[in-house]
């Protein structure tokens, strides 16, 4: 399989789109617990990418001091799992939000993620055909 350097920005870049195409199409429901729930969920999808894309960046590219990076970039993945909890908790419980349009809008940097890696698989697969 092969992964370029530009495939984390293009998944950055088409996420963003997509997520800026549905909530623009949430509109047209009129009703603002959807749209909602499709902000707040887009953003902490994307927000959350970004720093496990910072920290397996900072991970990976620091030779010095390896001991220390480590320790950094676990300290910052344990620290977001119970920030994301509060986050939910302070959103689900004090926001009128839909809870599926919340989880549809996390869940679409993944399927994008997905999607792409399928996309690369089959275009290696359909190359290798064409080579025999």
């Amino acid at each position: 399989m092969i992964i370029d350097d530009g495939f984390i920005q293009r998944v950055h870049k088409t996420s963003l789109l997509l997520s800026l195409f549905i909530i623009i199409l949430s509109l047209s429901y009129r009703d603002n617990a959807i749209t909602l729930g499709l902000v707040l969920g887009v953003s902490i999808s994307l927000t959350f990418f970004d720093i496990l894309w910072w920290t397996v960046n900072k991970f990976f590219s620091s030779k010095l001091h390896r001991k220390k990076s480590a320790f950094f970039a676990i300290k910052i993945t344990l620290l977001k799992f119970p920030l994301l909890g509060i986050i939910l908790y302070y959103v689900l419980s004090h926001i009128n939000i839909n809870p599926f349009a919340l989880i549809a809008g996390i869940g679409i940097v993944q399927a994008v993620m997905v999607l792409k890696v399928v996309g690369i698989l089959f275009v290696n697969y359909m190359n290798s055909m064409a080579r025999t």
